[in-house]
């Protein structure tokens, strides 16, 4: 490709195509292999992406071919392969972030969305990370929020490439296979059920 570099959250703008990779960090067969993301920035140059999903051989070449295809949605290929990184937490949190094509309605309050007649569909915004909760840090489920605006402000995890936590995000926090969506808005979250309305 020429070059590559690592590239944050606004990748999607550029065309994106998939390579399967070795994965150094096999731990057997079964995941020695992943599909990694890139987006083209031309003159053979590449932004390094997300990692799409790691198997085996077999499976990532498939993957690949239906994402080339534009048989498969990126994006529910990327949430479903997070997911499965925490399945067997009972305490997590996710952030989604607005679509490109959804740009005019970046930064936008709750009540301008309310105003139109909006809604905040899951339809609309793309997961950007994923993470465990200490359960025993938190007694409601507004609580951890705070804490998760502050970090992903001030002090962003290494392998975050979104953009810093703000108004028209959402962040939605799972416990005891229950789910609940709030929306980032002016001043603090408010609870947004129709994002997870049906999705499970």
């Amino acid at each position: 490709d020429g070059g590559h570099e690592r590239i944050g959250g606004d990748v999607m703008s550029r065309e994106a195509f998939w390579k399967v990779e070795v994965n150094p960090c096999a731990g057997g067969p079964e995941n020695k292999f992943f599909v990694q993301e890139y987006m083209s920035l031309g003159n053979g140059r590449a932004a390094i992406g997300q990692v799409l999903y790691v198997g085996t051989y077999g499976d990532c070449c498939s993957l690949k071919d239906e994402l080339d295809a534009g048989k498969l949605d990126r994006d529910a290929v990327w949430e479903n392969y997070l997911q499965k990184q925490f399945e067997g937490y009972n305490a997590t949190f996710s952030i989604y972030q607005l679509k490109d094509s959804m740009r005019a309605r970046i930064y936008m309050s709750l009540s301008w969305i309310r105003s139109k007649c909006f809604l905040v569909e899951r339809k609309f915004y793309e997961i950007k990370y994923m993470d465990r909760l200490n359960e025993g840090d938190w007694n409601t489920w507004e609580e951890p929020l705070e804490e998760i605006y502050y970090k992903f402000n001030a002090a962003h995890p290494a392998d975050y490439h979104g953009r810093s936590l703000s108004v028209s995000d959402v962040v939605v926090i799972r416990k005891d296979g229950q789910e609940k969506a709030y929306y980032c808005d002016t001043f603090g979250f408010e609870e947004v059920p129709e994002f997870v309305a049906g999705k499970l």
